[in-house]
């Protein structure tokens, strides 16, 4: 039996209710790294105007923009997973609907979370930074060997300057390996765990290689170093790990109907 808009509507606001903890946790992490990302200011650090690491030009159109990022590792691992829920003529359509859209949401959260907050942390230096800076040096600035961001006079304006503040972990790198290994899991453990066929199995993890365009796209951008993407893309497949284990695989307890017990 088909259910209606209302009564799928319903019923999902019943369940996130008996889940109350796991959607608040979920609401504020993303909250946090949304605000936090707009309005954070990060430590300032001094910099030598010499420094080859931070002296590559600023591309304002880059690969994958914000909104192009949301699109592909966000909107897509939801509009593909939601499609295929609701046409493989498998059961227990809802519950595989709210126990993936929990632990996707859980996951982005968890990683874009622990990502901003290291950003404001650590307070590394794109690559870029000198170009976001535009540095103009006062009578006898040139004795002096490391500068302060009173130099700059951010060209690009600044909001662009305080961003390159924000180099580590990488942002995209967290998003894209978040969204396209949570994808890929889903997709193995939904239809091919137990297939015999090994290039099936296989075949469920090519998203994985959206997420590889996005993170190197960052490095010839001039947004990231090789450490930079690392730790960003380590952060999305740990917490991608974290909410497939404790969340979505609940899914399988065909008698459990709370995603946690809480």
């Amino acid at each position: 039996m088909v259910m209606s808009m209302d009564e799928f509507y319903n019923r999902f606001k019943m369940k996130a209710r008996d889940n109350v903890l796991l959607w608040a946790v979920i609401v504020v992490m993303i909250l946090f790294a949304g605000i936090t990302e707009r309005f954070g200011i990060a430590s300032t650090r001094p910099f030598s105007l010499n420094e080859i690491p931070i002296s590559y030009p600023y591309i304002a159109n880059e690969k994958y923009s914000d909104k192009l990022l949301l699109f592909v590792c966000f909107l897509v691992p939801l509009a593909v997973t939601t499609a295929l829920i609701f046409s493989d003529g498998k059961s227990r359509e809802f519950q595989r609907f709210y126990k993936t859209i929990s632990s996707f949401t859980f996951a982005m959260g968890l990683a874009v979370f622990i990502t901003t907050f290291l950003k404001i942390r650590l307070a590394k230096l794109r690559p870029d930074f000198l170009a976001r800076c535009g540095a103009k040096l006062k009578k006898g600035d040139l004795e002096t060997v490391m500068f302060t961001v009173d130099i700059c006079t951010a060209p690009y304006g600044e909001f662009v300057l305080n961003d390159g503040f924000k180099s580590c972990p990488s942002g995209h790198s967290t998003v894209s390996m978040c969204g396209m290994l949570f994808l890929s899991l889903w997709l193995y453990y939904t239809y091919a765990r137990e297939h015999t066929n090994g290039i099936v199995k296989i075949l469920c993890f090519t998203p994985l290689l959206v997420a590889l365009d996005v993170v190197t796209s960052r490095i010839y951008d001039f947004k990231h170093d090789y450490y930079d993407v690392t730790l960003g893309s380590v952060i999305g497949i740990a917490a991608t790990l974290v909410a497939v284990q404790f969340v979505h695989l609940e899914e399988l307890k065909e008698e459990q109907e709370l995603i946690l017990p809480v």
